[in-house]
């Protein structure tokens, strides 16, 4: 009835009916499926420390995302298992109490691409650890036509970690957790399901634990650095709840942001298509230009102040000519009348001479008289 009403009116008011009756908005289930097709492609790494549970929140993310987990030490030991040349390889380094090569790590990892189940994505869980294994793996995503989303990183207080992980003890019968700081059992050294007896393992001494977990914190920077802003970290804590949810924010931002960048195949169109643009290069010289014409204009009064000084300089000669050539001319009329009085001295000597002379020739005279 009511709608009988509505169109009656519209009928009157020439109203248009599209107005009121448009498309349905989407249902749960639609919305749902919209969000699973954004979410395909997605390829990151998580890392943790021993005791992080990074395990838990990479199982949990490719649940979200429907994608596979790829665990370092699953495909490790798959090689071993099968014996296969890798796989000789590792159990080699493995026994000499030596980290897995890099290039061995990304073969083993190459081998476990080529199965379809990886086309639409994955978690790795566990590496990459080094420089060169990420530089690896973005080589054989490349050559896919595919790219790395980025790798988020659990960041633990040193001191937090340590406890949680010295305080852990496991039952032998049923292989029950506990913590004598967080979750401690009700009987010491019964647990609390079967009443086995608890136990700690060798792992968890705490020299071993430190040494662990300083070797994780110097695998951050190389990474960070091979990563750049594909690098996220999660300060981790023991709340399993808060810090899923931070890495699962993480991964959006990574996801957004990749798809912000064009794929290799665009950068290889962007590359074909670049030399065809010519007016760059022009506006460049332009911006040259402007910026050479201040240079110039200074040059230009340096040269100006230069043929000053050079008008200048004629005068300051004939001056220092002048009191150069003053004394020099005076001082010679001088230096004769000096050297000819120097001359006429010995007439003067001889006039004395003669002069002492002459009261002997008047003596001579007496005589003779």
């Amino acid at each position: 009835m009511a709608q009988h009403l509505y169109l009656k009116a519209c009928w009157l008011t020439n109203k248009s009916i599209e107005s009121k009756y448009k498309r349905p908005k989407a249902t749960t289930f639609q919305r749902q499926k919209i969000v699973a097709e954004k979410r395909r492609e997605m390829r990151i790494a998580i890392l943790g420390p021993s005791g992080s549970s990074r395990q838990d929140y990479a199982s949990r993310v490719a649940e979200q995302y429907k994608i596979p987990v790829v665990a370092l030490n699953e495909i490790l030991a798959r090689e071993i298992q099968e014996g296969t040349d890798l796989g000789g390889e590792v159990r080699k380094m493995l026994d000499a109490g030596k980290p897995v090569a890099d290039d061995v790590v990304v073969k083993i990892f190459q081998k476990r691409l080529r199965k379809n189940d990886l086309d639409e994505g994955f978690v790795l869980e566990g590496f990459p650890l080094t420089a060169e294994q990420a530089a690896g793996i973005d080589k054989l995503l490349q050559a896919r036509e595919t790219r790395f989303d980025g790798l988020i990183a659990l960041v633990f207080d040193y001191d937090a970690l340590m406890e949680h992980m010295t305080g852990q003890l496991t039952c032998r019968s049923c292989g029950a957790s506990f913590n004598i700081y967080t979750a401690p059992p009700m009987v010491d050294g019964a647990c609390d399901q079967c009443g086995g007896r608890l136990h700690r393992r060798v792992d968890d001494r705490e020299e071993t634990i430190s040494r662990r977990i300083r070797d994780y914190e110097a695998l951050i920077n190389p990474l960070r650095n091979a990563y750049g802003e594909r690098f996220r970290s999660v300060v981790g804590s023991f709340e399993d709840r808060v810090v899923f949810q931070a890495v699962l924010s993480v991964v959006r931002e990574l996801a957004k942001s990749s798809r912000a960048l064009p794929s290799v195949t665009e950068k290889g169109d962007q590359a074909m298509a670049a030399p065809k643009k010519k007016a760059a290069p022009k506006k460049k010289a332009a911006a040259k230009k402007k910026a050479a014409a201040p240079k110039k204009k200074r040059a230009v009064a340096k040269k100006k102040r230069a043929v000053a000084k050079k008008k200048a300089a004629p005068k300051k000669k004939r001056a220092v000519a002048k009191k150069k050539a003053a004394p020099k001319k005076k001082a010679a009329p001088k230096k004769k009348r000096a050297a000819a009085k120097k001359k006429a001295a010995p007439k003067k000597k001889r006039a004395a001479a003669k002069k002492k002379a002459a009261p002997k020739k008047k003596r001579a005279a007496r005589k003779k008289k």
